[in-house]
């Protein structure tokens, strides 16, 4: 934590004018930087109730610095909401006014986007607000941005064009965004599998010493799970994520819910089915409040058994919104019901080829990327690449939504 900018923006109590809006947008984003989103949340109420609601500018701010608290904190239907309010969805629409505002409107919205498995309409908003950014503009909608170009890259061949425009426009920015966008790519090549890049990565750049943020260490520490569960290193890579949540502080909640999902996946591995079982109740306990269902979808091959045989009670859910939570997850994974997104297609892009379809097969049937590997004498890393072009294939973006279509088309049939 930077004690500076937290006694900073603790001394905040004043009510402000028009001439403040710098001050507080300064304090509101290193507020989110150092995760104190509770104090975030509170400024932006004094803030609120001191601006003018008639003021279009202050309207505008004030629903785009809530709008970056949520997308950060991952209540993503919330931020949906909120950008299709009045003063967002004029300033977007109509282009008016100050162009980092707009900017950061698609930002924003990409992420959100990409969320919801909108990937089109994610990449277009993402080229949108590129066109308009300023020099030197908001960082978090531009870090925001970039989390939406690195999930929307599959193709390990390929990298999207975007990528390399978001950094070179992140070098007119303070030097955090850049070091940020560092860890957080370095991840996304772990996850693709590029292993060999990954290593060049991380020795050939950031070389000289300097003093970390807290979204900084959560990055980098993300990144180092990332690269220890894609060399196939399940226990150090459990270590590493129980050392990670016994800090929690340094992350965001939606990285809680993945970090506690990635441990739920790596215990059942290792045949601790009671441990499972807590880990999951924690990610649905933190997952419930936000309505973030996405990171089921990508664990739901190991987590949809354990979910089914599994009562409330013995997750440790209570609430009746984490009850609901559960319900809703039951219906996204369970394979004789849609998809709530809607994400599930009639037919494929592109019809699937024999080994694709028989790596669904064997995915229906629980086995992890290593056991995928052993049975069709394959590396991880090109189990990973036939996965990326299985989704291609059929509008998918993870693999619960592609055994799912899978089954709609009568793919799996054999299984068993």
């Amino acid at each position: 934590m930077d004690p500076a900018v937290d006694a900073w923006a603790a001394s905040l109590d004043l009510t402000f004018t028009k001439d403040d809006v710098a001050p507080f947008l300064a304090a509101m984003f290193g507020l989110c930087a150092l995760r104190q989103y509770r104090k975030a949340l509170k400024l932006h109420t004094r803030f609120s109730a001191s601006t003018p609601a008639a003021d279009d500018l202050s309207a505008q701010i004030l629903s785009l610095t809530k709008a970056l608290i949520e997308v950060d904190i991952g209540n993503f239907a919330t931020v949906a909401e909120l950008l299709q309010a009045a003063p967002l969805r004029g300033a977007r629409t109509t282009r008016r006014g100050i162009s980092w505002i707009v900017s950061s409107l698609y930002f924003i919205d990409a992420r959100v986007l990409e969320r919801l498995g909108r990937e089109s309409e994610a990449s277009d908003a993402l080229w949108l607000g590129l066109r308009m950014a300023p020099a030197n503009g908001l960082a978090e909608p531009l870090l925001a941005a970039y989390e939406a170009a690195l999930a929307l890259w599959r193709d390990p061949q390929r990298k999207p064009a975007i990528i390399e425009q978001l950094e070179t426009h992140a070098k007119t920015y303070p030097s955090r965004v850049p070091r940020c966008m560092h860890w957080m790519k370095r991840s996304r090549l772990a996850d693709l599998g590029l292993l060999e890049e990954v290593r060049e990565f991380r020795h050939g750049t950031l070389t000289e010493p300097y003093s970390k943020t807290t979204a900084e260490l959560a990055f980098e520490r993300l990144s180092d799970v990332a690269v220890l569960a894609a060399t196939d290193a399940p226990r150090a890579t459990l270590r590493r994520l129980t050392a990670l949540l016994s800090n929690a502080s340094l992350l965001r909640r939606q990285d809680i819910v993945e970090a506690n999902l990635m441990c739920c996946q790596l215990q059942l591995e290792d045949g601790d089915r009671d441990a499972a079982v807590r880990s999951i109740g924690k990610a649905i306990r933190g997952a419930a409040a936000l309505n973030l269902v996405r990171p089921f979808c990508d664990h739901s091959v190991a987590i949809d058994q354990l979910l089914s045989s599994s009562s409330p009670a013995q997750l440790g859910l209570s609430r009746s919104c984490e009850i609901d939570f559960l319900k809703t997850l039951d219906s996204l994974l369970n394979p004789q019901r849609q998809n709530p997104d809607g994400i599930i297609s009639a037919v494929p892009i592109e019809p699937l080829t024999p080994r694709e379809i028989e790596l669904l097969r064997l995915l229906d049937q629980g086995l992890t990327n290593k056991e995928l590997g052993e049975a069709l004498n394959l590396k991880t890393s090109t189990v990973k690449w036939h996965f990326y072009k299985v989704f291609s294939k059929l509008g998918v973006s993870n693999r619960g939504s592609a055994l799912a279509v899978a089954r709609s088309l009568g793919l799996l049939t054999a299984t068993r």
